[in-house]
């Protein structure tokens, strides 16, 4: 019973976590409740697992956006580590420099993009001999 509620819980969290075209994305709270009663209709749950649902998935909505926050946060402090550096890299360089380290960059950005489009043609012709 559990693996099934989990299972319905999994789906249905994805289903209702896609943004519908023309349609502003839903606060926790809405998408909980909106959850708890689409999987209370669907699964026929009584009042108490009703509301063990529902404080699961306000305690997954919470756990969530915890973890949104704190990528946020890395990503910002990331962004000034790299502009700190930035910075110093200009102070040292002359502006010749500068324009040949750019380019390298560049052109390592541009090699980075092809290798990973080949990794990804691999792993593709890898899942369709799979499924042959």
């Amino acid at each position: 019973m559990k693996q099934v509620l989990i299972g319905a819980l999994m789906l249905t969290s994805m289903a209702f976590a896609q943004k519908r075209e023309g349609q502003q994305p839903m606060n926790a709270e809405v998408r909980v409740e909106k959850m708890t009663e689409r999987m209370s209709t669907e699964l026929q749950l009584s009042d108490d697992q009703k509301k063990q649902v529902k404080e699961l998935l306000a305690k997954q909505a919470e756990a969530r956006k915890a973890e949104m926050e704190e990528r946020r946060a890395k990503m910002r402090e990331k962004m000034e580590e790299r502009k700190a550096f930035k910075a110093e890299m200009d102070k040292i360089l002359t502006p010749e420099q500068k324009e040949k380290w750019e380019a390298i960059k560049k052109e390592n950005r541009e090699k980075m993009q092809e290798k990973r489009g080949e990794m990804q043609q691999k792993r593709e012709k890898k899942k369709e001999g799979k499924q042959k």
